[in-house]
């Protein structure tokens, strides 16, 4: 689902990204811009779409993302188990 901008390293190399306006983010370097911690409860909400971001990304309904997590609320325990499973696998992306 993130492959397509971020690329297969979360680097931000997908071959979505020299045509978006605004770079993909180092998804391996959320924590180094969040102090040295990672927000796993912010990253949670940023992928439901409950915290927008202050460019890129697009809302919630963004096509990228699909039904799989744009439609959380058809089934809320499904959805949120999703959400959790990505933000924690960002989680063990982590660069030092």
């Amino acid at each position: 689902y993130c492959a397509s901008c971020h690329g297969t390293d979360a680097k931000g190399s997908g071959p979505m990204a020299k045509s978006l306006k605004v770079p993909p983010a180092d998804l391996t370097r959320i924590s180094t811009r969040s102090g040295g911690t990672f927000p796993l409860a912010r990253v949670s909400r940023i992928i439901s779409g409950e915290e927008a971001l202050p460019s890129g990304h697009g809302t919630r309904e963004m096509p990228v993302w699909g039904p799989i997590f744009s439609r959380v609320d058809a089934d809320q325990d499904l959805g949120r188990v999703r959400i959790d499973n990505l933000a924690r696998y960002l989680r063990q992306l982590q660069k030092p």
